[in-house]
């Protein structure tokens, strides 16, 4: 639901265009911008020199061994700068006549396609900072409990698999599929409650980003 959410946000960029057809005109002016290459300076230097910085200092996290490229490109000789600034304008102006060579079509495409990518990435990292501020975990269904039941712990949704073990509860006579329905109910009443009090601390410390509208709206206390 989350990742459906996002990614409609980010296709929110396009306008409606006449007949679906891909075209810039389509697109927000900022998705345009944002989709042109751009080459930056130090990033370049960091690039090329990663490699060599990690095999000084193989224990290092990536963060540190950023750390270390940029305190050392700060030390770099203004010559030794200038170096790197006309590679980067050579790597633009190739960047520049590529984009420019395209049709407005591939244009589209491209800004789509980043866009895209942009928003998983960032659905990602809620999903990261969501858990670790303790977010509450989803409640089970009944036919959940029947798998675990079953012992099937980790089957693919919409696999054959999954297709057959769903056939079975579905099946199950009444007073069988009570029993899964039953531990459902109590999930989601636990799911419920443990949803309010995190939507609660979310708030009070300050984390609304983390909280969307419809969780604020079903679980908020007031």
């Amino acid at each position: 639901m989350l990742a459906n959410k996002l990614l409609q946000c980010c296709l929110s960029v396009i306008r409606p265009c006449q007949g679906q057809v891909r075209c810039l005109a389509a697109l927000k002016p900022r998705a345009i911008r944002n989709a042109k290459p751009r080459v930056s300076v130090v990033g370049l230097y960091v690039k090329e020199n990663f490699q060599s910085i990690k095999f000084q200092y193989p224990q290092a996290s990536n963060a540190d061994l950023f750390k270390v490229l940029s305190q050392n490109w700060k030390q770099l000789t203004s010559d030794e700068q200038q170096i790197y600034r006309d590679k980067a304008t050579k790597q633009q102006q190739q960047y520049n006549d590529e984009y420019e060579s395209l049709t407005d079509e591939q244009r589209y495409d491209l800004i789509a396609e980043r866009q895209l990518k942009v928003t998983k990435k960032f659905a990602a990292n809620l999903v990261k900072e969501k858990t670790k501020n303790g977010r509450p975990r989803r409640p089970m269904a009944g036919y959940h409990y029947y798998f675990l039941a079953k012992g099937e712990k980790s089957v693919e949704v919409g696999g054959e698999q999954w297709k057959g073990l769903k056939n079975e509860f579905n099946a199950l006579p009444a007073n069988e599929k009570e029993i899964y329905e039953g531990k459902a109910a109590e999930d989601s009443l636990r799911y419920r409650q443990e949803m309010t009090e995190w939507v609660a601390r979310m708030l009070q410390e300050g984390k609304d980003h983390l909280v969307s509208n419809y969780a604020k709206q079903k679980y908020r206390m007031f």
